[in-house]
């Protein structure tokens, strides 16, 4: 059999961990280790995984790490990485569950498509909610294109799930590409995300739902403070700026001009904006789009508020869509030129 490991971090979960742990305990498909990472839990989490696992006669092999200081969850899932031992690694939240045989039907698509990088489970959130829907991947059963894989997840959303829950990952393809965590960041899988799409080649889908995602009060995405989730943004989209590559790179740049303009606001007010901008005005240059490139360097640069108020607020009409930007950069550049032609009259006539 092929071994798997699951990796949990845990942080403040006491509600939900025995939910959690149960589920990995009940499932069908044997050879399992499970990896739980408590990233030093205020509440007695840690206390109930180790009461839990103590009780526990089954076959899964159970390993506990406890953090004496709260690291944060990139470094609880790297920590997880660093001591799996399976073939394939399987990621999860410490508030979800998983169904008997989820791990049995990831398993057969492995053996259906021997070397697969990723296999991406079906999902059900709780409450329900469309944005970790995935009923438009039905009909494909496996994909073995990273041009398919970069134009769907760098396009138009819906997109390929972000979410490092609900995959399973070929343990080797992790190590040789160092898809690892950013550590001291919220939204981590978003940045994990856009490394693996740059990678992935080999992906198969199961069509059951086979994980429960729980929408739950107090969560560490929803306890983040509103600046934390800001600073982390910011930093995500200056590693991001760094990475753009082709095939797809001008889409890959669009995708993230709308976090840019998101945060627009809070990163004036923390001093983040004008790095990130004149960043992305580059990358706009690099791939010819001088438009969009001169519109983020006057948008960066300009201390005139009448500019700034104009670009901000026609933007974020339409969260920096690309034709929204050609609307206002081929207005900002008409006047450009109205200008320039102004001043060369006006030198004219002088000389």
């Amino acid at each position: 059999m092929m071994k798997v490991s699951i990796i949990i971090p845990v942080y403040n979960v006491c509600d939900y961990i025995e939910r959690c742990l149960q589920s990995v305990m009940n499932q069908t498909y044997k050879d399992l280790e499970c990896i739980v990472v408590d990233d030093c839990s205020t509440d007695d989490s840690y206390e109930k995984c180790q009461q839990l696992v103590e009780s526990y006669k089954g076959e899964v092999n159970f390993h506990l790490f406890h953090f004496q200081e709260n690291k944060g969850v990139s470094i609880a899932r790297n920590t997880g990485i660093e001591h799996a031992t399976g073939e394939y690694l399987y990621f999860m939240d410490s508030d979800d569950e998983i169904s008997l045989d989820c791990i049995e039907l990831m398993v057969q698509k492995v053996k259906q498509h021997p070397g697969v990088e990723i296999v991406q489970g079906k999902s059900k959130s709780i409450p329900m909610r469309a944005y970790y829907n995935t009923d438009r991947y039905d009909h494909i059963d496996y994909i073995d294109d990273n041009r398919w894989i970069r134009k769907d997840f760098f396009g138009d959303y819906p997109r390929f799930p972000i979410a490092i829950w609900n995959k399973l990952a070929r343990f080797d393809f992790i190590k040789e590409h160092s898809l690892f965590f950013l550590p001291g960041v919220v939204h981590e899988d978003e940045l994990w995300a856009f490394f693996l799409a740059k990678k992935l080649r080999k992906v198969a889908f199961v069509h059951q739902d086979a994980y429960y995602h729980y929408i739950v009060p107090n969560s560490i995405m929803s306890t983040q403070s509103n600046e934390k989730r800001v600073r982390s943004w910011a930093k995500i989209l200056l590693v991001m700026s760094q990475h753009f590559d082709e095939p797809y790179k001008k889409l890959q740049i669009e995708r993230y001009l709308e976090f840019l303009m998101g945060y627009y606001d809070e990163y004036v007010k923390l001093g983040l904006f004008e790095e990130i901008a004149k960043s992305y005005s580059k990358s706009f240059l690099s791939v010819g789009d001088m438009k969009r490139a001169f519109m983020l360097y006057r948008l960066a640069c300009s201390k005139n508020s009448d500019v700034v108020s104009f670009y901000k607020n026609e933007m974020m009409k339409q969260w920096g869509k690309a034709l929204t930007c050609r609307k206002i950069l081929s207005f900002e550049v008409d006047m450009f030129r109205v200008r320039l032609a102004l001043r060369h009259r006006l030198i004219h006539r002088k000389g």
